[in-house]
């Protein structure tokens, strides 16, 4: 499980202010 901080500094900008699974 991953947060929007994580997608942010890993690959994609952030899109939603709350946590979020990674979409498949």
């Amino acid at each position: 499980m991953r947060t929007v901080r994580d997608l942010c500094s890993s690959q994609t900008p952030p899109r939603f202010s709350v946590p979020y699974v990674s979409p498949s």
